[in-house]
């Protein structure tokens, strides 16, 4: 987000505070580690179209949040109220859904390293602070809201790498007869 001030000397300065914009940085490459075993490697884009589906959830109910925090001081009370119990709603919607990615990756636990242990813990810690948020969101306390929606994006993103990281089988394919 951008905040400016003008220099007004007869009113004093005013000052605009802009929505919150997102910056994603998208890897050039892969992470590759050789996967435990001979088998084929379980890919880790299995489980990360849900990840991704919940940081999209995520970054919206942080920029709704943000731009309430920004209109509260002229949004209309009743309004506002309406307002902040839809996101409230969005955020138990968001720990619905990474419940239920805890849910998938705990059948792939037996076939996969750490990374999906890893996922599990980020996600559980990321549920953790969408309930903090949801607890302030349900007060009308929206500025006090952002810090833990802001900490569950971050964990759910540690966990949505987590997911990605692909295993590469090293076994290798039987020789050709000769000729």
């Amino acid at each position: 987000s951008l905040t400016l001030a003008d220099n007004n000397g007869l009113r004093g300065p005013a000052e605009v505070v802009s929505d919150i914009y997102f910056l994603q940085v998208i890897p050039t490459d892969q992470e590759f580690r050789r996967a435990a075993g001979g088998g084929g490697g379980q890919g880790g884009a299995q489980g990360g179209g849900e990840s991704s589906a919940l940081v999209t959830l995520q970054k919206d109910i942080i920029a709704a949040t943000w731009k309430l925090r920004n209109q509260q001081s002229i949004a209309d009370v009743t309004q506002f109220g309406n307002d902040v119990r839809i996101i409230a709603e969005s955020q138990a919607e968001a720990t619905t859904r990474a419940r239920q990615s805890i849910d998938r990756l705990a059948e792939r636990l037996n076939f996969s390293d750490d990374s999906y242990d890893n996922a599990v813990l980020n996600l559980q810690q990321a549920i953790e602070q969408m309930n903090l948020a949801i607890t302030e969101l349900q007060k009308e306390q929206v500025t006090s809201a952002l810090k833990p929606e802001q900490v569950a994006l971050q964990f759910i993103l540690k966990a949505e790498a987590d997911i990605n990281r692909t295993d590469v089988s090293t076994q290798q394919a039987g020789g050709g007869g000769g000729g």
